[in-house]
């Protein structure tokens, strides 16, 4: 310990090994041992030196002799004056120089109170002097000069513009400093432009010198209603376009249609961002994005537009009357309607009309007119020989015949299968789906194809068949509620129901139901599916017919069944007795099995045809009697 006293109170292995001429290993070893055993007096071994408290003591007091001196010292220039690590320099100022007095550190920067009063009052001193919005950077060169790069001088400069202890007037906003009496100047342009215009863009606002941000606050302390919208936005006040939708609104009265860059307000750039704002689109329709029209305009323009395609077809009927069908298609398929007929049409129309609103409608409603004139064309086709009529008449037919027995399956399914989605899917396909097509077949007022009356329709047919009601639009709508029926599947008796409905709207009288009836229906399943039976000769097609006739005999219902719904139906027919159950329960099971490949002890002998049918025409003569 004489030694590092000597050399000042750190000494390094190599210079102690010099000098006690010991090996410098020998001589870690001891340097080592030693300052475990007087850590408590001060000793260290600290990156390969030998160090004392009093050593430390002495940094200390010359990194103060440096900030006496400065005001400010930083870690590296500390570690480079005393040659020591940077986190050893950091480890001894925080224990003997920060907290002891006033010295603060911030990261690698350590400095005084006195040091951060003056630059503070620098820093206040030269806000309180600018005249004219300057960059931070600029006012802190000004302020500080070299210190200006200092790493105090941000925080410095915030906590001079935060402090309550002296107000400045001015404010910083994005790295600039307004003074109050630049920013009370400028304020006052930005009213008095939007007092004057009632419009103020974002980008007028900046060349006065505000963002959006600043902006939209002195606006809104100066009139609370006013609107931002547009792109670039714009602020702009209530009464600008309250005064813009007048302006419209009286056009409209007037014409019937408005071209709005004639009342856009001066200032606003965007047609269409402007009417967003108002109620006008509410009412009216927005057409190109500069003219707004009333939705009778619109109409009368599309009347016009449809009349000339059905005039148009009309003319070519005339023309071709005398020829057969397949010249009409080939026709029907080269010709159409042009776009300046169709324009001269909604002239005549409206006339006075600038001539690129006239094309804008066209554009978009010259559909009308070709649709017009190929279904005037098409009916005419359809009409060659009365076949529509024909094939209306052949079609009803069909539906009245049809009709008693899908309304009774229908029901039949539906009361004793409501649990069983196949059985309503496939009675919805089988019987109610195919009424309800029959008696659309016979209400459609056009022709749409050349098909058997009895093919189904597909959901397209449909909907051609229905919006061709020219029975109003009630028709329509309950003829849509029969397409969503059908397409759901899920219930026969939401179609029957839905078609019943459609039948009365139209004044269709249908069979009334009656027990009588009922009865006289059911008596006559019975026997069909007995014939049936005696027939068959598979046991699977066998249990099709089986099935339906237990739930006939047991329920006294019709219904309509596939093999997945045998399992469901057999379980609905109450009151069967156990051994005919059980005979058919295990000829299903019998024929899964083979189906499937499985194997089976539910029964112990193999069901034949014959036992089957025994067990399911034995109830036959004392439930009919």
């Amino acid at each position: 310990m004489r030694e590092v006293e000597r050399c000042g109170g750190r000494v390094g292995v190599v210079a102690l090994s010099t000098a006690l001429g010991v090996d410098a290993s020998t001589c870690e070893r001891a340097a080592k041992a030693l300052a475990r055993e007087n850590a408590s007096s001060g000793a260290r071994f600290l990156e390969g030196e030998l160090m004392t408290d009093g050593y430390f003591d002495d940094v200390a007091r010359e990194t103060q002799e440096i900030l006496r001196e400065n005001g400010t010292a930083t870690v590296s220039d500390v570690a480079r004056k005393f040659s020591l690590g940077a986190d050893l320099v950091v480890k001894v100022l925080r224990e003997r120089v920060v907290g002891a007095s006033d010295v603060k550190m911030d990261g690698s920067l350590v400095y005084t109170s006195e040091y951060v009063a003056k630059l503070t009052s620098r820093v206040r001193e030269t806000l309180m002097a600018c005249a004219v919005p300057t960059s931070r950077d600029a006012l802190l060169r000004e302020a500080l000069g070299e210190e200006a790069r200092a790493q105090l001088v941000g925080s410095v400069l915030s906590e001079v513009i935060k402090s309550k202890a002296v107000r400045l007037s001015g404010e910083m906003s994005g790295g600039v400093w307004y003074p109050a009496a630049h920013l009370d100047r400028q304020r006052k342009k930005l009213l008095e432009m939007f007092a004057q215009m009632g419009v103020v863009s974002v980008d007028a606002a900046a060349r006065v010198g505000f963002d959006a941000k600043q902006a939209k606050k002195i606006l809104s302390e100066a009139d609370e209603s006013h609107l931002e919208f547009g792109s670039p936005a714009c602020f702009v006040a209530k009464r600008v376009l309250d005064q813009f939708e007048t302006a419209v609104s009286e056009a409209l009265d007037e014409d019937g249609y408005c071209y709005t860059p004639d009342v856009l307000p001066e200032g606003l750039t965007s047609c269409a961002e402007t009417l967003a704002q108002t109620s006008v689109l509410q009412k009216h329709v927005e057409f190109g994005r500069e003219y707004v029209v009333t939705k009778s305009f619109i109409k009368k323009c599309t009347d016009a537009i449809k009349r000339f395609g059905e005039l148009a077809a009309e003319k070519a009927i005339r023309e071709n009357e005398k020829k057969d069908v397949a010249t009409l298609r080939e026709f029907l398929v080269a010709n159409s309607v042009g776009d300046s007929d169709v324009i001269a049409a909604v002239k005549r129309a409206v006339p006075g009309v600038e001539a690129d609103l006239i094309q804008e409608l066209v554009r978009v409603h010259k559909v009308a007119a070709v649709l017009a004139f190929k279904e005037r064309i098409s009916f005419a086709i359809a009409s060659h020989g009365d076949k529509l009529r024909m094939s209306c008449d052949a079609a009803k037919k069909i539906f009245l015949a049809s009709y008693p027995t899908a309304l009774l399956c229908s029901k039949g399914t539906a009361e004793v299968l409501s649990h069983d989605s196949h059985a309503m899917t496939y009675t919805c396909r089988r019987y109610a789906v195919p009424c309800a097509d029959a008696f659309l077949r016979s209400k459609a007022e056009k022709s749409f194809d050349e098909g058997d009356s009895a093919a189904p329709l597909t959901e397209k047919l449909r909907a051609f068949i229905v919006e061709s009601f020219s029975d109003g639009n009630k028709a329509k709508a309950l003829g849509r509620d029969l397409i969503d029926a059908i397409r759901r599947e899920k219930s026969p008796m939401d179609v029957m129901d839905s078609l019943g409905r459609l039948c009365e709207l139209f004044g269709v009288r249908l069979p009334a139901p009656n027990k009588k009836t009922e009865r006289s229906m059911l008596h006559v399943h019975k026997k069909g599916l007995e014939e049936q039976l005696r027939a068959a000769t598979d046991i699977s097609k066998a249990l099709l017919i089986v099935v339906p006739l237990l739930v006939a005999q047991t329920r006294g219902k019709v219904v309509a069944i596939t093999g997945r719904s045998l399992g469901a139906a057999l379980e609905a027919c109450e009151g069967l007795e156990p051994e005919r159950r059980t005979v058919v329960k295990a000829a299903i099971t019998q024929v899964l099995d083979e189906l499937t490949g499985a194997s089976s002890s539910t029964s112990a002998i193999p069901i034949d045809i014959e036992t089957l049918k025994a067990a399911a025409l034995s109830g036959t003569s004392s439930r009919d009697d």
